[in-house]
């Protein structure tokens, strides 16, 4: 294997890749390394900045942070939820006959996976597309 380097999760899964009995093409492989790299690099930038804009709305709450610094981590968690960038979805093709959420899905269809209703399903949340300031 020369010219794959394994310390790296892109490396690991290259290896894993060659290996599998069901191995991805080669544009899954290049679209799972773009989105890693992008998600590793946009979305602790958009949170921070958005953490930022919601602390500066809410003077309250962040006086409270600084009052309760234990209180944070979990505030962090909640603005995490809250904080999905609008827009973020992800395409696959069906590999396989498949039923989600009720609805059939045939192998070699298109299925379009929304990242932004991950946290905001109202059966879980109480105030889904609000944080809660917890």
């Amino acid at each position: 294997m020369t010219g794959i380097g394994t310390d790296g999760l892109l490396g690991r899964l290259a290896l894993l890749n060659r290996s599998s009995d069901r191995p991805l093409s080669h544009q899954e492989l290049v679209e799972i390394a773009l989105f890693l790299f992008v998600s590793g690099l946009g979305n602790p930038a958009g949170f921070l900045a958005l953490c930022g804009l919601v602390l500066a709305r809410d003077p309250e709450l962040a006086a409270r942070l600084r009052r309760e610094p234990r209180a944070l981590p979990g505030a962090l968690e909640e603005l995490y939820r809250w904080s999905v960038m609008l827009g973020d979805s992800i395409t696959r093709i069906a590999r396989e006959d498949a039923e989600v959420g009720g609805v059939p899905v045939r192998a070699g269809e298109l299925v379009l996976i929304s990242i932004d209703a991950a946290n905001r399903d109202p059966a879980v949340f109480d105030s889904p597309d609000r944080p809660d300031r917890t």
